[in-house]
């Protein structure tokens, strides 16, 4: 496991009594999107230009429990 799949393994356990955890990734960032779909989230939501122009902001969910 890679450093960011362990930063994620410790965030989600930080949150481990929720139901659904959410988080945003930049559309121009495919390497970190990739990361957090190998570990089940899904895209719920795209906000374009959101932080910059021409680019989306995807909104991301996973089941926790």
């Amino acid at each position: 496991m890679g450093i960011g799949s362990r930063l994620l393994s410790f965030a989600e356990s930080t949150f481990a009594g929720s139901r659904h955890v959410y988080l945003c990734v930049s559309s121009f960032n495919p390497r970190a999107l990739a990361l957090y779909e190998r570990h089940g989230y899904v895209k719920v939501g795209d906000l374009p230009d959101f932080i910059a122009d021409g680019y989306s902001e995807f909104l991301l969910c996973k089941r926790l429990g």
